[in-house]
């Protein structure tokens, strides 16, 4: 297992196992860096960075037991070599209707908010599904278990006001 750069993978967990989505080599967009900074105190910028100029993370060393271990076919990953930080979860923020943004109230101070980013201010148009494929922004909660973490989310969501005045 020699990684020397960086790559994205997103799947789907289904009932029959993982589905691929994207494979790329590229570092991940939107909330992937704020994600694993979170869940791993692993930062993707400077893992990036490190991976191309050829230097030995100390973060990502146990990696090279799991690489050396699935070589051998022996050994498990989450439970020898993965230590969690956090829980965390995330979700895109989008509106029930395209037009002008009016209001985004968010919780930012409760149910274990970490970061969010919104793409569109107040006073400006968003469009959605018919008429466009765009997204207020994202956001990342956490929490001490994978639960407390999608029930703060589902909290930090329930509590979020975001008002969209039609066109």
């Amino acid at each position: 297992c020699n990684i020397t750069g960086t790559f994205h993978v997103e799947m789907i967990l289904t009932e029959d196992g993982p589905v691929p989505i994207e494979v790329n080599c590229r570092l991940g967009g939107a909330e992937t860096r704020c994600l694993h900074l979170t869940a791993w105190d692993v930062d993707l910028g400077i893992e990036t960075v490190l991976a191309h100029l050829n230097i030995s993370s100390p973060q990502l060393g146990p990696f090279a037991n799991y690489c050396s271990s699935l070589l051998r076919r022996t050994g498990t990953f989450f439970e020898d070599f993965i230590h969690h930080r956090q829980f965390a979860c995330s979700a895109n923020l989008h509106p029930n209707t395209s037009g002008v943004v009016m209001k985004t109230d968010l919780p930012l101070d409760r149910f274990g908010y970490v970061d969010h980013m919104l793409y569109f201010q107040q006073g400006e148009e968003i469009l959605v599904p018919p008429s466009g494929f765009q997204y207020l922004g994202w956001v990342v909660i956490q929490g001490r278990s994978e639960e407390e973490a999608r029930g703060n989310l589902t909290q930090f969501l329930e509590c979020s006001k975001i008002e969209v005045q039609e066109c």
